[in-house]
C-alpha cells in the first residue's frame, strides 16, 4: 500500500480522524500514513484539539473554577499547567506563589516566562474589571 499524499495537513488530520472513528488502532494509522505510531496518536489528538477549537474566555469571565484550557494565555503555558497537575484557575490561585513557582518549573515547558504569563493573568484576575 503507497503513503498517501495530501494536499493540506488539514486534510491529513481530517483523514486520521476517519481512520480513528473506523476503529483503526494508532499502530495501523501510522502504517498507512508511513509514520510511527506515536506520530499517529500526535496528529489525532492535535486534530481533536483543532476540531473542539473550544474558544478562551476573556479575563473579565473568569472565575476560580475556569477550566486551563480555557484560560487566555498560551497554549504552551495551558499545557505546562495541565502538565503540574492543574485543572482549574482556583488550584493556581490557592498555591504559594514561591512553592508554585518552584513546582512549575520542575514540569516539561515550565520557563520563567509561562511563569510570568501565568502570575499576570492571576494578577489581571485578582484586580477584577478596571
Amino acid at each position: 500500500m503507497s503513503t498517501p499524499i495530501f494536499p493540506s495537513p488539514t486534510e491529513r488530520r481530517d483523514h486520521v480522524l476517519e481512520l480513528r472513528g473506523q476503529g483503526l488502532t494508532y499502530r495501523e494509522i501510522g502504517d498507512r500514513l508511513g509514520v510511527t505510531a506515536s506520530r499517529a496518536r500526535q496528529l489525532y489528538f492535535q486534530a481533536e484539539r483543532l476540531r473542539e477549537d473550544i474558544p478562551l474566555l476573556p479575563v473579565g469571565e473568569l472565575s476560580l473554577a475556569s477550566p486551563v484550557s480555557r484560560l487566555p494565555i498560551s497554549r504552551r503555558a495551558r499545557k505546562a499547567l495541565e502538565m503540574a497537575g492543574i485543572r482549574t484557575l482556583g488550584d493556581v490561585a490557592g498555591k504559594d506563589r514561591r512553592a508554585f513557582e518552584v513546582e512549575f518549573l520542575s514540569v516539561p515547558n515550565g520557563s520563567r516566562r509561562t511563569l510570568d504569563e501565568i502570575f499576570a493573568l492571576l494578577d489581571e484576575h485578582r484586580q477584577g474589571p478596571g
